[in-house]
């Protein structure tokens, strides 16, 4: 118990810092050069299939901020098809 308290107080929290928004587009094309320039976040880990993993895809995301509102945009990769599970309905 203690080795874990310890290591989870010396893993850096992971930070983003937005960029200002300026020109931005929102189609959910993530072309601008705003969207190139922005510090990208990776390193993401799993929640499923295996919780605490890293990713096994590829994945960057960016946040911009404007006058009243931050913008997210990502990429996620996937080499299969995406199907959501299934479930019944209400």
């Amino acid at each position: 118990m203690l080795t874990l308290l310890l290591a989870l107080a010396l893993t850096p929290t992971p930070s983003l810092t937005a960029a200002p928004a300026g020109a931005v587009t929102l189609d959910g094309v993530l072309d601008e050069a705003t969207w190139a320039e922005a510090e990208m976040a990776t390193g993401f880990i799993q929640f499923e299939p295996n919780e605490g993993v890293p990713a096994s895809e590829r994945t960057e995301v960016r946040v911009l901020r404007g006058e009243n509102a931050l913008l997210v945009g990502a990429r996620m990769w996937s080499e299969g098809a995406i199907r959501p599970p299934l479930s019944r309905r209400d």
